[in-house]
């Protein structure tokens, strides 16, 4: 069942947690890490039911997701590529950021 607000802007609920997963990225692509116990609060924003506006934000944040853990080198944090896939998702998360406000 989708919420009762506009679809043209964000539940307030949507936004607060959507900045929270991009911080949480952001803090992990910095270090090249993700701590384990963030990943359930990450599978419970995928799961999350929203509106088609929304939905659009959630993919784009999935597909960091997937770029990240992807394509970081995990056991050589020093790799060039892990700046470059850095500078790549830092720049997404911003314009999705952006998106939110």
């Amino acid at each position: 069942m989708m919420r009762s607000h506009d679809e043209s802007t964000y539940n307030d609920e949507f936004k607060e947690n959507a900045l929270e997963i991009i911080f949480l990225f952001e803090v992990g692509i910095e270090f090249i890490g993700f701590p384990q116990s963030e990943l359930q609060r990450l599978n419970d924003f995928y799961e999350i039911k929203c509106t088609q506006k929304e939905e659009e934000v959630k993919k784009r944040i999935m597909n960091i997701h997937y770029d990240f853990f992807g394509g970081a080198n995990f056991k050589d944090r020093a790799d060039p590529q892990n700046k470059q896939l850095s500078n790549y998702l830092l720049k997404e998360l911003s314009e999705i950021k952006n998106t939110l406000r």
